[in-house]
């Protein structure tokens, strides 16, 4: 998997979390943190390479879901 090839993964992945937001508003804040996932890419480059890109896509909105997921943890 090419830098290109993630990122394009990792943009269909970050709209379907934000649908609301205007496409060209959405093409600047993606735009702003392309090196923050340049740097996750680069990070991770040997592992990366076996991904496909749907895998990316997959990997990202589950871990979205579990940050967004109300916490089950009960407080007394």
């Amino acid at each position: 998997m090419t830098l290109n090839d993630y990122l394009t993964a990792v943009k269909r992945a970050v709209r379907i979390i934000y649908p609301h937001l205007a496409p060209d508003y959405f093409d600047l804040c993606f735009s702003a943190s392309i090196p923050a996932w340049v740097d996750t890419y680069q990070t991770h480059r040997a592992e990366f390479q076996c991904w496909t890109e749907q895998e990316i896509e997959d990997q990202i909105l589950a871990e979205w879901c579990s940050m967004a997921a109300p916490s089950t943890t009960e407080v007394q």
